[in-house]
């Protein structure tokens, strides 16, 4: 499996990226060479300059990366972690460094556990507060123009509190 547009023996990788000093090295290519033989100069450029090369095309870098190392750089999780990756990103990277990297999943099963065992019994439940709350809704306001955001509020959370706490009256 390979990102972007796919010809053999070459992948494109798009990255909005700036080149680095130790980037590939990021190349040019005529305007016959992209639209007459595009698949001869890309192999020629990668034979020429190595197995990754980078291309400027409308603002951006395209990383060509060869076959051979197109496996690695999809699927090597020895120097790619997508929960490392999330982690920075929501700004929670030192959990692992506390609770060891096996954290993420480790939230993943209790969350799972806790749900899946209780999801029968919750969409029972709050299927028909959604339901109940369309029908008066549609009751009181047959036509014109309606702010459906207390509305949706007050559905969203009788649903949470119903699926939490049990049934629950409304007025």
């Amino acid at each position: 499996m390979a990102l972007g547009l796919e010809i053999p023996n070459i992948s494109f990788l798009i990255a909005i990226v700036r080149p680095l000093s130790r980037t590939p090295p990021i190349l040019s290519l005529t305007r016959d060479e992209r639209t007459n033989n595009l698949l001869e100069s890309l192999e020629r450029q990668i034979q020429q300059h190595g197995p990754v090369i980078g291309l400027r095309r409308d603002g951006r870098v395209e990383y060509i990366v060869s076959d051979e190392l197109t496996p690695q750089v999809l699927t090597d999780d020895a120097t790619f972690s997508f929960e490392l990756e999330t982690a920075k990103i929501l700004k929670i990277e030192f959990l692992p460094s506390m609770f060891g990297h096996s954290i993420f999943q480790d939230i993943d099963s209790v969350i799972n556990t806790l749900l899946t065992k209780d999801f029968d019994r919750m969409t029972h439940r709050v299927s028909p507060i959604f339901e109940r709350n369309a029908a008066e809704f549609l009751m009181y306001h047959p036509e014109g123009p309606v702010n459906l955001l207390p509305h949706l509020q007050r559905t969203v959370a009788e649903a949470v509190m119903s699926s939490s706490k049990g049934d629950i009256v409304t007025p």
